[in-house]
């Protein structure tokens, strides 16, 4: 199946000698690109359109399946901690074809859900009234963090969906920027936003600053802007530390050890 699908009986192969575990039953249809699936205990999750797949992790045989929060749309992302899962789910994918490859171009949504993956019960929901990016959303130690666009960024309390805080400061939702026309683009499903420790990090393709949050008030650490372009170099995380053209404290912006990457790479 095109559009970038899973085929059907596609194999699975097992995390320790990488050896084929078993084949799914059926066509599961997820993108690939996307976050899509995950293990929890013997179990595997596996987005299947407006729904979530339950596979046993030895045999893939099917032993369950959660319903998504839009049942005629698509879920757009899916993250899990700790026995709890959340799900991002918006309208059906619509696509585009280029000599590069085959891209959504709606990877976004506007409803949040959040499930207890052992009773299987849905804790929680939410629609915002903006879009949501795939690409911005996280969770982290108990909290579910995401954009929606152009009205504010958002802390709920994974398991209740309290809100914790939100931003809508018009200045940091300029800096987070506009969505562009990316055809051609390399990894169009690179993360927009990833969540640390010490800090809310954003900087993605559309973006001219590279941002960092406070990850429990959502005030603004730092912004610095994009001096250097181009979808080759990504920005690496690690330990709450930044590296991108040099070792940069995360909390601060500011440059610990500077070095340069080559332009290719």
């Amino acid at each position: 199946m095109g559009f970038g699908f899973l085929a059907a009986r596609h194999p699975i192969l097992t995390l320790i000698n990488g050896r084929r575990s078993f084949t799914t039953p059926r066509m599961l249809a997820f993108l690939s690109g996307r976050s899509c699936l995950f293990a929890e205990g013997d179990i595997l999750y596996l987005v299947d359109e407006a729904d979530v797949r339950l596979l046993e992790g030895e045999t893939g045989d099917e032993i369950g399946c959660i319903e998504g929060p839009q049942s005629d749309g698509q879920i757009k992302w899916m993250g899990a901690e700790d026995g709890t899962m959340a799900l991002l789910a918006g309208d059906a994918d619509r696509f585009r074809i280029s000599s590069l490859q085959q891209a959504c171009t709606n990877p976004v949504g506007r409803k949040l859900a959040v499930y207890d993956l052992r009773t299987r019960q849905r804790l929680w929901t939410a629609t915002e009234q903006s879009d949501v990016d795939q690409r911005e959303v996280a969770i982290l130690d108990g909290r579910l963090y995401y954009h929606a666009i152009g009205q504010r960024v958002v802390c709920r309390d994974l398991s209740t969906g309290e809100l914790q805080w939100e931003n809508r400061d018009a200045k940091l939702l300029e800096l987070l920027g506009n969505r562009v026309d990316e055809t051609g683009a390399l990894l169009i499903s690179a993360r927009g936003m990833a969540a640390q420790p010490s800090a809310l990090y954003f900087a993605a393709a559309w973006m001219k600053h590279r941002v960092a949050l406070d990850p429990d008030t959502g005030k603004l650490l730092w912004s610095q802007p994009v001096v250097r372009t181009g979808r080759a170099v990504r920005d690496l995380l690690c330990n709450d530390t930044l590296y991108v053209d040099g070792k940069i404290d995360l909390t601060t912006g500011e440059v610990i050890e500077a070095f340069r990457v080559p332009a290719d790479g």
